[in-house]
């Protein structure tokens, strides 16, 4: 970790205001809660680098700015498939739709890309995508619902575990002194 004289030096720029606040670092529960929140909700949206996005976001609610970029990486290379296949059914199910099922054709369509170039690859990727434009309004749909959800489950949820927590404390503390 870099000296504090030399984050609040001339060369740190625009970022300067970010890593002098002591208040994005802190772990209290707001903080957490606030931090979570907005990394849950930035990791089910299907956008480049959601890290940076929580990160700012994070900032300007005041929330723990780490905790909000580590969750991000919740989605992550091994996860993506799986969040994009639930997102997909979650976002069908909210808007009803008697469409046949893309994800059906995926799968075959992923298989025929292998051994390809990157070029050739993301040439049918793209071709894919765009004979089944109908797929990403239920696939957004579903990253949106599911962002809310997790983004409030998370802060509520964090509320309650930490008050738990401070009150668990207490009654052992209290069962400690005389």
């Amino acid at each position: 970790m870099p000296a504090r004289s030399r984050l609040n030096g001339k060369r740190s720029g625009r970022l300067q205001r970010l890593l002098s606040d002591p208040n994005v670092w802190h772990l209290n529960r707001n903080r957490v809660a606030r931090g979570l929140a907005t990394g849950l909700f930035w990791a089910w949206m299907p956008i480049p680098l959601p890290s940076l996005w929580a990160s700012f976001c994070a900032w300007k609610i005041r929330g723990n700015v780490p905790l909000a970029f580590a969750c991000c990486w919740i989605r992550n290379p091994l996860t993506l498939l799986p969040a994009i296949w639930i997102s997909y059914r979650v976002g069908r199910f909210i808007i009803a739709t008697k469409s046949p099922d893309v994800l059906d054709e995926l799968i075959p369509a992923l298989r025929s890309m292998q051994g390809l170039g990157a070029f050739q690859a993301m040439r049918s990727v793209a071709y894919f995508v765009w004979n089944n434009l109908g797929a990403i309004y239920p696939f957004l749909i579903g990253s949106l619902l599911l962002g809310v959800t997790s983004a409030v489950l998370a802060y509520f949820g964090t509320h309650a575990l930490w008050r738990w927590s401070v009150v668990r404390r207490w009654r052992k503390r209290a069962t400690i002194d005389p």
